[in-house]
């Protein structure tokens, strides 16, 4: 008695996600990847290439794919790696290795230089906003130009809309807000990958 087998062709796909905890990998109708995931299927199912989407965790940002077909490479495009939707051929038969790799946002911070807070529902506010900083280290001072400070928070996303908070509180003003004029800002803010709180400076105009 003989046995006789068939070798049927076959895909080994492997997908890795680097560094792990940066984002996650969506393998369309196959899986969703936040470290490492691989699979064995017949490739005789798979016609149309295969979609791999890059989704990046918060203060992460998706950089680029690496595509390894073991002894036959896959190639892609330098621009198709660098976007975060991928759409792969895969081999008829053999391996195929998909990393997709995050890297860490960088700070961004946007500070205007004017505003008018007059109530009229367009430009009423001055804080700092953008992206990447961790909101439990922020704190946000405004000065005249004297050196006294009128206004003081450390909540994200609170504005200083022209009140004097050290008026008629012992400081002596009289009145509850600003003039026109400019004042100068601090802001500390700790950058969500870096190891303490960094010092932005600068100086902001009030029009009315």
């Amino acid at each position: 008695m003989v046995a006789h087998f068939d070798y049927i062709e076959h895909v080994n796909l492997v997908v890795d996600v680097r560094p792990v905890g940066s984002g996650h990998v969506n393998v369309v109708d196959r899986a969703v990847v936040y470290d490492h995931w691989e699979s064995g299927f017949v490739s005789g199912g798979v016609d149309a290439p295969q979609l791999f989407y890059g989704l990046a965790a918060e203060n992460w940002t998706f950089d680029h794919w690496e595509v390894d077909g073991g002894p036959g490479e896959l190639a892609i495009s330098p621009t198709a790696a660098k976007l975060d939707e991928l759409s792969l051929a895969l081999p008829i038969d053999g391996d195929a290795h998909v990393v997709g790799v995050f890297v860490e946002s960088e700070l961004s911070l946007f500070i205007p230089n004017a505003f008018t807070p007059d109530n009229d529902g367009l430009n009423d506010g001055f804080l700092p906003v953008g992206e990447a900083w961790a909101a439990e280290h922020y704190r946000f001072q405004v000065f005249d130009r004297w050196g006294r400070e009128v206004f003081n928070t450390e909540e994200p996303g609170v504005p200083w809309i022209g009140q004097n908070l050290g008026a008629g509180a012992g400081g002596g003003a009289g009145e509850h807000w600003v003039r026109d004029g400019v004042y100068l800002w601090n802001v500390w803010i700790k950058w969500a990958h870096g190891l303490a709180p960094e010092r932005y400076q600068g100086s902001v105009t009030v029009i009315r």
